[in-house]
């Protein structure tokens, strides 16, 4: 970057980022919102475009050259932003303390990150699987594998020049003479020749890296409620595109959103929870039986104790509520109704749609899909059904119910919805459990 050129002011700077951000939240809602959570920072103090620790937040640091003279498109706006808020999605930034080749770890990540974001909306240096073709590595991994198969490489090829290279994986040989369409070697060149290249000390995607190391210098507390706030960005985004949309997200990515789980939360096992609760809300009732004689007088008839489960069991239909949230909370029902209790299925979403008796199978369809509101099933248990106790299956966003009700409840949020630091979370009576991927179904 030549620093005679002239370089865009930070007001115009931070004006095109707002654009870029409007743009993503229209064409990738994920993305977009997201990104608008990012505090930013137009300065010299780095040397690219990096993002690093702000307090209990995440700043994207900007350097007015290369944003002006690197990122004359939009399309590369967008593509480095995107690869920056992947590299928190990811949770790379989190990861190097430990790292013995950190610069290889670097590596690594951005081989994860560029797969999710077009070619042509990262410079023409960008790192990419094509640069170690030779190696055969597998795409859609995460950055661990990446790591592991390039120190491998490193190792072997360290030992077998005799050279020793420093702990951030930088080696001390001169890099070989660069060969395909001259991007760190291009397509089908040797490995070895790129990854000397890429661990050059003024290589401009390890410069990208930098802050990074500001989150590893953090104290141990203070970095665990910055990652916190990552967690709960991440899963509120999530929530967001759930009912806003996805856009062009892979859908291996995709997948790794939607079942993200915050590191160091502890673990519920829900279907135990589930289990106990419905146990604990049966009756007991007494029967004669002739076939057991009483212990106390040796006479028929006896008496048998049996206990009978009356279970409301209420589904929210929500637009919020995904498909696989519907397959799963029919599952867990399916386990309650196989243990002996007479379950009655009520679909509402901001009022009652259907009411049935479960009887081993989903219905094909549901009926809903509008807002939240939690009163009519309440009402309805209280006034006509009168059950031993009532399941809500929920994501829990929606007001609190008005309607007390006079039965044990138990909340069961899906893996999406609200957290137990919410507000909402304490609010509602009665007990909450969040379903995660732990636990059984017995």
């Amino acid at each position: 970057m030549s620093e005679t050129k002239p370089v865009k002011p930070t007001y115009q700077i931070l004006d095109e980022l707002t654009g870029a951000t409007c743009g993503l939240v229209v064409d990738e809602p994920f993305y977009g919102h997201f990104f608008s959570g990012l505090l930013k920072e137009v300065h010299s103090g780095i040397q690219t475009m990096s993002v690093g620790p702000a307090g209990t937040q995440v700043k994207l640091h900007i350097n007015p050259q290369f944003w002006t003279h690197e990122l004359p498109t939009v399309d590369l706006r967008k593509g480095l932003i995107k690869h920056e808020i992947l590299h928190v999605v990811f949770k790379h930034i989190f990861r190097g303390k430990h790292i013995k080749h950190k610069r290889i770890y670097n590596i690594a990540c951005d081989l994860v990150v560029n797969q999710y974001v077009r070619a042509n909306r990262l410079p023409e240096s960008r790192v990419h699987l094509g640069l170690f073709a030779d190696m055969d590595l597998e795409p859609e991994r995460e950055a661990e594998y990446y790591y592991e198969e390039l120190v491998k490489l490193y190792d072997l090829k360290m030992d077998g020049e005799g050279q020793d290279g420093n702990e951030d994986g930088e080696s001390s040989g001169q890099a070989g003479a660069s060969g395909g369409d001259g991007q760190h070697g291009g397509k089908g060149s040797d490995s070895w020749e790129v990854l000397k290249q890429l661990l050059e000390e003024d290589n401009e995607w390890q410069g990208k890296h930098d802050t990074w190391e500001e989150i590893d210098q953090l104290p141990q507390a203070m970095k665990e409620v910055l990652e916190q706030s990552v967690d709960q960005s991440i899963m509120n985004t999530v929530d967001r595109a759930n009912v806003k949309g996805w856009g062009d997200i892979p859908g291996k990515l995709r997948a790794y959103l939607e079942n993200f789980q915050p590191k160091g939360r502890p673990q519920v096992n829900w279907r135990r929870v589930l289990r106990l609760f419905t146990e604990s809300s049966s009756r007991t009732y007494l029967r004669n039986t002739v076939r057991r004689p009483s212990k106390r007088y040796g006479t028929t008839p006896g008496i048998k104790i049996r206990r009978r489960q009356k279970l409301a069991v209420v589904i929210d239909t929500s637009a919020s509520i995904s498909p696989q949230e519907i397959k799963s909370f029919f599952s867990e029902i399916y386990h309650i109704w196989k243990r002996g209790a007479e379950v009655v299925v009520v679909e509402c979403d901001t009022d009652i749609r259907s009411i049935y008796p479960y009887r081993g199978r989903s219905p094909e369809s549901i009926e809903g899909r509008g807002g939240t509101k939690y009163d009519a099933p309440l009402t309805w248990a209280n006034t006509q059904f009168n059950p031993d106790a009532l399941i809500y299956f929920t994501d829990g966003f929606a007001p609190v119910p008005k309607m007390k009700l006079r039965y044990p409840i138990l909340w069961v949020f899906s893996r999406r919805g609200i957290t137990p630091d919410m507000d909402a979370y304490g609010q509602l009576p009665g007990r909450k459990v969040k379903m995660t991927g732990e636990g059984s179904s017995n």
